[in-house]
């Protein structure tokens, strides 16, 4: 007969005697696990204190103190002003516990209705108008005579050129934007390219790519720029980037949007318009809108290809490929046979700076932003040439098509009524406006943007308190302070962390109301502006705008390589801005300027603005 088990016993004596011993040895397991949770909790707790306890140092040694604030009464015309305007704007009938946002601002629809040439309104648009209309004030003057004109007089004079609607309806103006399609594009001789032998090559029209190049447009495919090197951020560099396309990347994949129908009849009606009073020759019944539909099939291609806004917020660094100018150059552009040395060529041209040839060449660093975008863009082209000769012929008149498309496109603000109309129509599409801003608005922001420094002389001069920028200083340096110590006593982050965000905290360029030179070297500003020969035509007017900005926000900054002193915006901004790859944070004067009768003579909304632009890029 088999042993029986020591487990099978008739009394069961010997069984419980082994559950006690499993019993009694579980107990030794729990507590010695719980002795050990308890001996790791007061280790952990005696790290966290630790950490408490240490003060951040940034690299130098010092520490950060914090700075005593006292507030003072609001007893000021401007602060009661802004007090009103506030209280104007509140719904006081609904509790702030249920709905702070409708209590805030619950009124603010009622008492400010959405202009009709808007299709948005809110506080920082009302400051923009008021800007313009300051800005209005300041361009419209008598118009200068002669040639010898310092900067401002100039911008006067060019404000003068973008009113004058009846040069702008004028067939010369018509003339000189032919003139300006022949310099960039010569074969445009013989448009529309009805004939098979007159179609220009792909090679001929990318060489009006590098023409147009000098006059700032990209043409709507090759989109680069001068940006901050992210692992260098005062240092500058070459970034290329995906096209800045006619409609919002998603609107490209919804044919029934009413936006996407009026994008193609804005083509369509565009270019049938430009060929009957500009081109050489008409274009054959049908072509322009065969073209319009050919145009956003192709965008549709590079929409798709260019990253999405999720793809970017999911991963920033995406964005971010280093290559010398020789690999981009084999990587992409060879596939349409530019080399380096083509490239070198596109950007001296446009550039234009006697230094170029000692920062461009195949070893320099760029950035490829879009890399998909130019992938697909560059391989598309290389297939526009194939061994079926009817096909390669339609796909480069497509191709030159679209380079006068381009052209034309940046000039629509410069021609007249019959042009502008058509725009209008398909912005208002666009925007929810039903009517135009009024013509004098679009031509202060024409020329705004176009020249900001010496615009921001005529601004800075008459609106800016002599001593605000030096207050508006103090309050940012009282605030960053305030800032640095609440990153001290931030224990969420590590003790690591910390400390690098000090040391980026002092490294940060917080870049006040406007460059110094503009207002205190006269004979510097006018001789950035000597070369510019304003005439009556707005037109011209806005080649040479384009040609400067070229060479002055580009070239120079390029061949400086340095950012540290240079600020991303003018001085008539409304607007502040954290732009943490460049570790800057300008305040240009619009934003900072108080109320005239403030007595601080410093806009309270920089206070405000300091803290959230920061908070951005922490």
């Amino acid at each position: 007969m088999p042993e029986q088990s020591s487990f099978q016993v008739d009394d069961g004596g010997k069984k419980k005697s082994l559950d006690k011993w499993l019993l009694g040895g579980l107990a030794l397991i729990i507590a010695a696990l719980l002795i050990t949770t308890i001996a790791l909790a007061v280790l952990y707790g005696q790290e966290v204190q630790k950490d408490h306890n240490t003060t951040p140092q940034i690299a130098d040694g010092t520490t950060p103190q914090p700075v005593p604030v006292t507030t003072p009464e609001c007893s000021s015309a401007a602060c009661a002003e802004a007090a009103e305007r506030l209280k104007k704007a509140m719904n006081t009938n609904v509790n702030p516990c249920d709905d702070f946002y409708e209590f805030a601002c619950g009124r603010f629809n009622e008492t400010e209705p959405i202009p009709e040439d808007r299709g948005r309104w809110g506080v920082f648009d009302i400051l923009r108008r008021e800007l313009s209309t300051t800005l209005h004030a300041l361009l419209d003057v008598p118009q200068p005579d002669g040639t010898a004109l310092n900067a401002t007089e100039k911008m006067q004079k060019h404000f003068h050129s973008c009113l004058n609607e009846t040069a702008l309806n004028d067939q010369s103006n018509l003339e000189l934007l032919r003139n300006h399609i022949t310099e960039i594009f010569p074969e445009f001789a013989t448009f529309p390219w009805t004939d098979p032998a007159s179609i220009p090559t792909i090679g001929q029209s990318l060489a009006a790519v590098s023409q147009a190049r000098r006059y700032g447009s990209s043409m709507g495919l090759f989109s680069n720029a001068i940006a901050s090197d992210h692992e260098s951020p005062r240092q500058n560099i070459i970034g290329f980037y995906a096209a800045s396309l006619g409609l919002e990347r998603s609107l490209y994949f919804n044919s029934t949007d009413p936006r996407y129908v009026a994008y193609q009849k804005y083509i369509t009606d565009m270019f049938q318009l430009f060929a009957l009073r500009v081109a050489p020759a008409p274009l054959p019944e049908g072509a322009a809108s065969t073209f319009a539909a050919q145009v956003i099939a192709q965008e549709k291609i590079l929409a798709e290809a260019a990253l999405s806004p999720e793809e970017i917020r999911a991963n920033v660094s995406i964005q971010y490929n280093k290559m010398s100018l020789r690999q981009f150059a084999t990587t992409y552009t060879s596939k349409i046979g530019w080399d380096t040395q083509q490239l070198v060529e596109y950007f001296s041209g446009a550039w234009q700076n006697p230094d170029i040839n000692a920062v461009l060449n195949e070893s320099t660093v760029v950035n490829v932003a879009q890399t998909r975008y130019w992938n697909v863009m560059t391989s598309s082209l290389a297939a526009f040439e194939s061994s079926d000769i009817t096909a390669t012929a339609n796909n480069r008149r497509l191709f030159a098509n679209y380079m006068v498309w381009q052209i034309l496109r940046g000039y629509v603000g410069r021609l007249g009524d019959e042009f502008r109309n058509i725009s209008r129509t398909f912005s208002a599409v666009l925007s929810g406006a039903t009517t135009p801003p009024p013509r004098w608005e679009s031509c202060v922001n024409s020329v705004t943007n176009e020249f900001p420094e010496a615009v921001g002389r005529l601004y800075v001069e008459r609106n800016f308190h002599k001593d605000t920028k030096q207050k508006l200083q103090t309050m940012v340096d009282y605030i960053f302070d305030a800032f640095k110590t609440m990153v001290v006593g931030s224990h969420w982050m590590s003790h690591v962390t910390r400390i690098r965000a000090l040391e980026k905290a002092e490294n940060f360029a917080v870049l006040i109301g406007y460059d110094d030179y503009i207002v205190d070297d006269s004979e510097k500003l006018n001789q950035e502006h000597q070369e510019l020969v304003i005439s009556s035509s707005y037109l011209n007017n806005g080649n040479i705008a384009n040609r400067s900005g070229n060479q002055k926000f580009e070239g120079a900054p390029n061949c400086s390589r340095h950012l540290a002193t240079s600020s991303i915006t003018g001085p008539p901004v409304v607007n502040a801005f954290n732009a943490p790859l460049s570790i800057q944070s300008p305040f240009p004067a619009a934003i900072s300027r108080s109320h005239p009768s403030s007595a601080v003579g410093v806009s309270s909304d920089s206070g405000t603005l300091a803290p959230s632009e920061w908070s951005y890029g922490a």
